[in-house]
C-alpha cells in the first residue's frame, strides 16, 4: 500500500526536492546563478523520481507495462511541476511589475514617475538585459554581433518552448 502512494506522490517528491536543493544551492554555492541552481536541483530532483520508481518497481508486483506507464506519466507531471516552479522564479526575476514594486519597497522616499521611467525605459532594459546575459557567460559579443556562448542553453530554450507546447498547446502566450 505504501508503495502506491509513493507512485502518486513520487512527482511531488521530486519537486521538494527540487525546491529544498535549490535553495540550499542558491544560498551556500551559486549564490548568483538562478538558472544553474535551479537545472541542478530540477536535475537532483529528477535522479529522485528515478531512485523512487527503482524502489516501488523492486517491491511490487506489477507488469513491466504498468510500471513504465507509471514512470511515463510521473515524468511527464515532474517536468510539468518543475516547468511551473521555474515560471515561478522567472516572474519575481523578470516581472517588471514585481521590479518595480520591489524597487518601490526598497525606496524610502519613493521613487518619482521620471525615476522610473528613466529606469525602465526600453534602452535601458534592453541593455540591462544584454549586460546580464553577457555577465552570465550566456552570450558573447564579437565583431559587433552577439552569438549564444553555450549551445546548451540553446537546448534549455527548445526545451521550454516543447513544454509550452505540450502544456498550453502554443510556442507562446503571444501566439
Amino acid at each position: 500500500m505504501f508503495q502506491e502512494y509513493l507512485h502518486v506522490f513520487n512527482p511531488v517528491i521530486g519537486l521538494v526536492v527540487n525546491v529544498s536543493f535549490q535553495i540550499l544551492i542558491m544560498r551556500f554555492i551559486l549564490p548568483d546563478n538562478v538558472v544553474k541552481s535551479f537545472l541542478i536541483s530540477f536535475a537532483i530532483g529528477l535522479v529522485i523520481l528515478f531512485t523512487v520508481e527503482a524502489y516501488v518497481y523492486s517491491a511490487m508486483v506489477k507488469s513491466a507495462a504498468d510500471y513504465i506507464s507509471i514512470l511515463t506519466v510521473n515524468i511527464v507531471t515532474y517536468f510539468a511541476l518543475g516547468y511551473c516552479y521555474s515560471s515561478f522564479l522567472g516572474f519575481g526575476e523578470s516581472s517588471i511589475r514585481t521590479r518595480i514594486l520591489r524597487e518601490l519597497h526598497d525606496s524610502e522616499r519613493g521613487l518619482s514617475e521620471k525615476e522610473l521611467a528613466k529606469r525602465y525605459n526600453a534602452k535601458n532594459m534592453f541593455e540591462n538585459r544584454i549586460k546580464r546575459l553577457i555577465d552570465n557567460g550566456q552570450l558573447v559579443l564579437q565583431n559587433g554581433r552577439f552569438y549564444i556562448k553555450s549551445n546548451f542553453l540553446a537546448a534549455v530554450a527548445k526545451a521550454i518552448v516543447m513544454l509550452k507546447l505540450m502544456i498550453i498547446g502554443k510556442r507562446s502566450e503571444f501566439d
